[in-house]
This record gives C-alpha cells, sequence and structure tokens, in this order.
C-alpha cells in the first residue's frame, strides 16, 4: 500500500501566486494569493499548510529571464515558498520547470508557442480537466502544475509500493 500523497502546488509570481491543493490526484483547493506591496503574504501560505497534512510542494522553476529585477523578486519569492514549506515539516520540494509541466498537460508542441498562447491554453485545459471557471492564469498554472506532479507521484509511489 502506498502513502497518500496531499500536494500544494506553486506558480510564483511577484504579484500574484497561484497555488493548488491536490489529494494524490484529486484537486481540493485552488486559488491566488495576492502579495501584498512586495510583501510576501506569509498568513495565507501558512493557513494552507495548517488546514491539510501536506506531504509535498511542487514550486514552478524559472529560466532566467532579460529583467533581471523580476528574476531577482522570483527567486527570492521562491526562496521564501520553499522556507516555509521547510518550516513545516516539508521535506519533498518538486521544482517543476515549465517546460516539463506544459508539455505533459499541454502536449509536446507547445513550446513552439508564444508565451500569450501557452496561457490561454493552460487555462483552457485546467477549466476542462476539472470541470471549473478560472479566472487567473496563474491559478490555472498551478493546477497544471500540481496536475503533472501529483500524477507522476502517484505511479512512482504505487510502483514502489508494488516493488518493494
Amino acid at each position: 500500500m502506498y502513502r497518500e500523497t496531499i500536494l500544494l502546488s506553486f506558480d510564483p509570481g511577484t504579484r500574484k501566486t497561484g497555488y493548488a491543493v491536490f489529494c494524490n490526484e484529486l484537486l481540493v483547493e485552488y486559488g491566488l494569493i495576492v502579495n501584498k506591496k512586495d510583501e510576501v503574504d506569509i498568513e495565507s501560505i501558512s493557513a494552507i499548510f495548517t488546514k491539510y497534512p501536506i506531504t509535498d510542494v511542487a514550486i514552478e522553476e524559472q529560466y532566467m529571464q532579460h529583467n533581471i529585477y523580476s528574476t531577482k523578486k522570483l527567486s527570492a519569492w521562491r526562496g521564501m515558498l520553499e522556507g516555509i514549506a521547510r518550516s513545516y515539516g516539508i521535506k519533498h520540494i518538486h521544482r517543476i520547470y515549465p517546460k516539463t509541466w506544459q508539455s505533459t498537460t499541454l502536449g509536446k508542441g507547445c513550446g513552439r508557442l508564444k508565451r500569450e498562447y501557452v496561457k490561454k491554453a493552460s487555462k483552457r485545459m485546467a477549466e476542462l480537466l476539472y470541470n471549473i471557471k478560472i479566472t487567473s492564469t496563474d491559478v490555472a498554472d498551478a493546477i497544471l502544475i500540481g496536475t503533472h506532479t501529483a500524477k507522476r507521484l502517484v505511479y512512482e509511489r504505487k510502483y514502489a509500493a508494488a516493488n518493494g
């Protein structure tokens, strides 16, 4: 028997961060955390960790951007998310590159699309997969990051349990 996975996935942004919570492969909660004037909303993030027995965290990794200021802020924000996760005893933190989750959830050809089309496709795919209405592409991305990671973790853990 494999252990239950409670996954919290993040699509970090300098202004808004999408998040999604999964129990194995079931989407349980999703939402948007709005940063207050360059400050991390630690209370909102902590509330999620206290509400669910999180076992794993998935955070979208970033590629080096042209804007060094944004890159620096995103790196600090991701580090803060990892630090909060570790303060709650989370040992399994998965850094997921955009092309990885996009190719498994949107298809292999999405890498050739412009960013705006990938965002639209992400929103539409999350809505179709879970029969929900999403207003933010940050939330859609967090859901698909979680979908990618949850499927992989459930498969890996079932396989490990079967092959002991």
